[in-house]
């Protein structure tokens, strides 16, 4: 669209297209550059895709790579967990998004799983002589069927609860909540991280309905907390910790290389 092409065949994914995409995804749409390796990552697995079903695609796609940035994230390390599992809110939702937060920190699922969660999915069994509890369920986003040990703070959290799950609540009101959460026990340490603002550029604001972009930056750590840090904080506590391929079940990485990126953490065998 923004070429004003009328065509654009297979064989035409070459160096030069891939620089031009690069150009107009940092310069025009002001992406940072790992989300355009992301895009036009996905644009190569299409075409490999294609040319096993017999189509012509460029000889020297495979020799294309991009540049990537390393990724800034936060996780809550075990003595932030600890602040947060010995305060306690007035305000319900408050309290609410906390035991959630905790929950998400302690079995390492996405807000599409663990908001999912219900009391019908655990189970007992015998483990070296010892009833544990699990839980069972399919993860949304990878359709794996997981049986995961439920850590002693999530059995806390149901206890205090009468054996019920906090009650459900919306990404965007547990994103803003679990941000209140973490100001208020003083996790508000300057870190390196990158926030979604509001892009100001009037051609995007006028052509998109998104216009947010990540701009990296010093920011107190309560504002970079997320729905995601969760899994992030049961990887990065567990690395090392537990067994490298027992993480990656709970995880849901394929690869250990995947785990590792993820954590950003580097293979030191």
């Amino acid at each position: 669209q923004h070429r004003r092409l009328k065509q654009l065949l297979l064989t035409d994914i070459d160096n030069n297209f891939k620089n031009d995409f690069e150009r107009y995804c940092l310069d025009v749409e002001k992406y940072s550059i790992n989300y355009f390796e992301r895009n036009f990552k996905f644009m190569k697995t299409i075409l490999y895709h294609a040319q096993q079903n017999g189509y012509l695609i460029n000889s020297g796609l495979s020799r294309i790579k991009c540049k990537t940035e390393k990724t800034m994230f936060v996780f809550l390390n075990p003595q932030e967990l600890e602040k947060i599992e010995n305060t306690t809110f007035e305000d319900e939702h408050l309290e609410t998004a906390k035991d959630w937060l905790l929950i998400s920190c302690y079995s390492a699922q996405r807000i599409s799983d663990f908001m999912r969660f219900d009391t019908s999915m655990i189970c007992e069994r015998q483990v070296k002589g010892e009833n544990r509890y699990f839980i069972e369920f399919v993860q949304e986003k990878t359709d794996k069927q997981l049986l995961l040990p439920l850590d002693e703070k999530i059995i806390k959290i149901l206890n205090k609860r009468n054996w019920n799950f906090p009650r459900k609540m919306s990404e965007p009101r547990y994103n803003e909540h679990i941000k209140t959460v973490c100001q208020l026990v003083g996790i508000d340490e300057i870190v390196e991280g990158t926030l979604a603002v509001k892009n100001e550029d009037e051609n995007i604001k006028n052509r998109k309905k998104n216009n947010r972009r990540k701009i990296k930056g010093m920011y107190p750590k309560y504002m970079l907390v997320s729905s995601h840090i969760g899994r992030r904080s049961f990887a990065s506590n567990n690395f090392g910790r537990i067994p490298t391929p027992l993480l990656m079940v709970a995880t849901g990485h394929s690869t250990p290389n995947m785990l590792m990126k993820y954590i950003g953490k580097i293979d030191e065998d």
